[in-house]
């Protein structure tokens, strides 16, 4: 007897994000996003590390970053960290 457990598809959805040609153009609608990055596919690299990067919203204010991941083995992860964004 064998019991299979087929893996279930995974179909990860694109997150639009901006993309400025320098962190000073002016852009005509002020960017007040809530959620400023998601990612469902970031992968690491032997050693367990990862490089995102994304532009945060116009507004001046604390954001949380939110990682939560898991690996081949079944181990899953967590991080939160504040980032606080403070515009001139």
């Amino acid at each position: 007897m064998y019991l299979l457990k087929p893996a279930a598809p995974f179909v990860g959805k694109q997150f639009y994000s901006p993309r400025y040609a320098s962190p000073d153009e002016e852009t005509v609608f002020p960017d007040l996003r809530q959620t400023v990055y998601w990612n469902s596919n970031v992968v690491t690299d032997k050693k367990g590390e990862a490089k995102v990067s994304f532009y945060t919203s116009e507004s001046k204010g604390s954001y949380l970053i939110l990682i939560q991941g898991t690996d081949l083995k079944g181990g899953f992860g967590t991080l939160m960290a504040p980032l606080h964004i403070n515009t001139q």
